[in-house]
């Protein structure tokens, strides 16, 4: 590599690299700046409410019970129970058996018996509903996984 003294330029580098290959550290140094902290902080809150809004729609697309909440035609047509009051009352007998339900996670290799664990991606009453419509509609595992914008396989732990 060749370097040559710029006697023209009494800038920060008097330095003439020849070969561009090669990387010098940089030679000017900022020793403090000082910005205009409004301007970040206003393009903050700006994302901040964007999130939130894409938040929101996220949570409209996402089907949860509130989907079927006081529409007894609803409630027939996915669940197959005639009125959403029974609906609640199905989940409220069987709410205290959630406790200790366990989900399937697969054989073990050491016996044959079942390894349970707990998992809790959706509330106990979004998952009665969604094993609910799938019994009612016949709906394939990825069409509820996606309704309910949970994984496939997690789906299946829980039918």
């Amino acid at each position: 590599m060749e370097v040559e003294e710029n006697p023209g330029n009494d800038e920060m580098c008097d330095l003439d690299v020849m070969d561009s290959d090669v990387e010098l550290p940089s030679l000017k140094k900022t020793v403090g700046t000082q910005c205009d902290t409004g301007v970040i902080i206003e393009e903050n809150n700006r994302l901040k409410e964007e999130l939130k809004a894409a938040r929101m729609e996220l949570e409209k697309e996402k089907w949860s019970v509130s989907k079927i909440a006081d529409n007894d035609g609803l409630t027939k047509f996915y669940t197959g129970l005639p009125t959403f009051d029974i609906f609640l009352w199905l989940f409220t007998y069987l709410q205290d058996k959630c406790s200790r339900m366990s989900y399937w996670t697969g054989e073990s290799n050491i016996s044959n018996d079942r390894i349970r664990v707990h998992t809790t991606f959706l509330k106990p009453i979004d998952q009665f509903l969604a094993v609910l419509m799938r019994n009612r509609l016949g709906l394939f595992v990825q069409d509820i996984s996606d309704r309910f914008n949970i994984a496939v396989g997690t789906f299946s732990k829980y039918y």
